[in-house]
């Protein structure tokens, strides 16, 4: 028994070394002129999600010094990028003023940027935020002009995303039929790129709402259909 909690012991300082290891290696590229900004944001964000593990403050230290690294080299793609991380990191611990805040950063330079693929996504966080904030309504404006970019677009697969999320908020508000008409909108173009694991996703969702109806015959059914792909897949 000594022996064991003696190797498990060893195992684990070791463990420890290699992670210190890796951090100072990520903290040494990111201060490394010499390397390309990419890589020194890249380096500096891997960082920040080590030490989300370890130290949730340090993260968010470290994601402000990336934001403050864009200003330095006047890179607005990367301050919107690392403001967008920020706010995931945010959302993931349930602070959503903090997450909107951030979001709303991200949105202002990719307007700025004119990158409306990015502008749609960062509509659909911002909208996610609103929703578990109980604000429904907010979130719903949201998403209506997520989907309006992806529809000037003709992303089909983005436009099935706001479907997936509207029907989320719907279900959420008790609009059981509104909720599954929206799935089965998102369903349709699954089936029409042929992307096996969304189908199976949407086949799942379409599941759970019939089940939250007490309608048991079509959730079952439903279930089958998606346990039948996953198994393919």
């Amino acid at each position: 028994m000594k022996k064991l909690i003696f190797t498990i012991t060893i195992l684990v300082s070791l463990i420890s070394i290699q992670a210190r290891t890796n951090l100072n290696t990520l903290w040494a590229v990111f201060n490394d002129e010499s390397q390309t900004k990419d890589d020194r944001i890249y380096a500096l964000l891997s960082l920040a999600k080590a030490y989300k593990i370890i130290n949730t403050d340090s993260s968010v230290i470290l994601y402000d010094i990336g934001i403050q690294f864009a200003n330095d080299i006047e890179d607005d793609t990367i301050k919107a990028n690392v403001f967008k991380v920020k706010g995931k990191h945010f959302y993931n611990h349930g602070l959503f003023k903090e997450t909107i805040q951030n979001y709303d950063s991200a949105l202002y330079y990719y307007i700025k940027l004119d990158m409306p693929f990015e502008q749609a996504g960062i509509y659909i966080k911002i909208a996610l935020s609103y929703r578990e904030n109980g604000d429904s309504k907010r979130s719903k404006e949201l998403l209506n002009r997520a989907l309006n970019i992806f529809t000037q677009l003709k992303d089909f697969e983005g436009i099935a995303a706001v479907y997936n999320n509207m029907s989320t908020l719907e279900r959420c508000k008790g609009n059981y039929v509104k909720a599954i008409k929206l799935q089965f909108d998102a369903h349709k173009i699954h089936i029409e790129s042929g992307n096996e694991r969304l189908i199976a996703g949407s086949y799942n969702q379409i599941a759970i709402l019939y089940k939250v109806q007490e309608d048991y015959e079509n959730a079952i059914l439903y279930y089958k259909k998606a346990i039948e792909i996953n198994k393919r897949i």
